[in-house]
């Protein structure tokens, strides 16, 4: 019996743990919203910008300055 209520302990105290790693991609997701510069944010979840469209605004931009 003791056993059985050591491993819902070790369950319980699991939980605490993983809420804050389950934060984490929340907090990094909200980063990549505003700035989108960290390539590591793509694994936890889709970046907001996708980094193909970053280079076409770029050359745009390029475009734009060139024929000022």
């Amino acid at each position: 019996m003791p056993d059985t209520n050591t491993q819902g302990d070790n369950k319980e105290k699991e939980t605490p743990t993983t809420s804050p790693v389950d934060n984490k991609p929340t907090d990094d997701q909200s980063v990549n919203a505003s700035g989108g510069d960290t390539p590591s944010d793509g694994n936890s979840g889709e970046p907001m910008i996708p980094k193909h469209r970053l280079d076409e605004e770029a050359s745009k931009r390029k475009a734009l300055e060139e024929k000022l």
